[in-house]
């Protein structure tokens, strides 16, 4: 469901678009400077942005004691990438024109530099990995919580996780 393209152009436009707002910033073809309000409005707005996308899909994961509403889904399904996008871009703007404070502090941990390089990894090989992972399927997958849980235990304490993975799923098809 996630491999068309399409599907993260949304953060991808809204990051090129920063990209080059930071660029004419940068160059000295847009002035800078923000008022103490526009800068308190900016951090509220991205914070409810943020908070907004998180808390809005429980009610529309909890099945048990929430009725499906289409036009709720459609409306979450439509907007939530590009609310993400809008609160991460204010709170990258922000940090990289001095105006983030603590959360800058936070982010410029040595930490954050070492994850970031780990996920920036992470996130340029997983795709083969999971054509791999698929593309070595000879049968139909029946998911449960169980199964879920079972795969995700193997893989991580396994050394050899293609050969655990097939167990798994052998034994889940019996």
């Amino acid at each position: 469901m996630y491999y068309p393209p399409y599907m993260r152009a949304t953060p991808y436009v809204f990051g090129t678009l920063m990209g080059y707002v930071l660029f004419l910033i940068k160059s000295g073809k847009i002035k800078a400077s923000l008022s103490k309000t526009t800068v308190v409005l900016g951090w509220a707005c991205s914070a409810a942005l943020c908070i907004g996308v998180i808390l809005a899909a429980q009610p529309l994961i909890d099945k048990a004691h929430h009725p499906y509403r289409v036009a709720e889904h459609a409306l979450y399904a439509g907007l939530h990438r590009v609310a993400w996008a809008l609160g991460t871009s204010w709170v990258l703007m922000a940090c990289i024109l001095g105006y983030g404070g603590l959360v800058n502090a936070l982010l410029s941990c040595r930490i954050f530099t070492v994850l970031g390089r780990l996920g920036y990894g992470i996130f340029l090989t997983h795709a083969a990995v999971q054509m791999v992972d698929v593309g070595t399927v000879r049968t139909s997958h029946y998911y449960s919580d169980f199964k879920t849980v079972s795969v995700i235990y193997v893989c991580v304490n396994s050394r050899d996780p293609n050969n655990s993975l097939r167990h798994v799923q052998s034994s889940m098809e019996k």
